[in-house]
């Protein structure tokens, strides 16, 4: 407990040395991601995709469903033997689907970081030109600021910048595994 006392305390004193430099900017990255046509470009596309994606679960599930319903229905027709078989290829179909889903939700959440990760490089090369331009020493996530002068913002410049260099982030599949 005492050490996390002094870990803040020590913060605090550091934060409030750098502010006396003036030369502390603020930057709102979650307005960031959000506010740029390039942000908002990557969160409509996997929006797109995921509600594909949610579809095509939905249809799949009302599918297993209907054909567990008829392997039910015929137990009492079927031999153990020949009931068994089909379960069990039931079974292993239904494990397949799941996997090939499971990769297919991952593929997405891939492609998502590495348009995050394309747009970070842009907002990135945008913040150090308003840096150097600014001459700050100094940039903090606004989330994490109690409180910063409104003149320290630097948020709207770099939404500015980003939407100059560009407005859109195109999803790319990622790179198939070599085996």
């Amino acid at each position: 407990m005492l050490k996390k006392f002094l870990i803040i305390i020590s913060l605090f004193i550091n934060t409030v040395a750098l502010a006396a430099d003036n030369n502390v900017a603020v930057l709102n990255t979650d307005r960031l991601k959000n506010d740029t046509k390039a942000g908002q470009s990557i969160a409509k596309q996997v929006e797109d995709l995921q509600a594909k994606f949610r579809d095509k679960v939905s249809k799949l599930t009302q599918e297993f469903d209907t054909k567990k319903i008829e392997l039910d229905k015929n137990k009492p027709i079927l031999s153990k033997e020949a009931f068994a078989k089909k379960e069990a290829e039931f079974n292993n179909k239904m494990t397949e689907v799941r996997k090939d889903l499971q990769q297919e939700a991952s593929k997405i959440d891939q492609m998502q970081q590495m348009a995050v990760a394309d747009f970070n490089t842009i907002a990135r090369s945008v913040i150090d030109d308003v840096v150097k331009q600014g001459k700050y020493s100094h940039v903090f996530p606004a989330e994490v600021v109690i409180y910063a002068d409104p003149k320290s913002d630097i948020t709207s410049q770099v939404i500015a910048g980003v939407d100059k260099k560009t407005d859109r982030i195109e999803l790319k599949e990622p790179a198939k595994d070599k085996k």
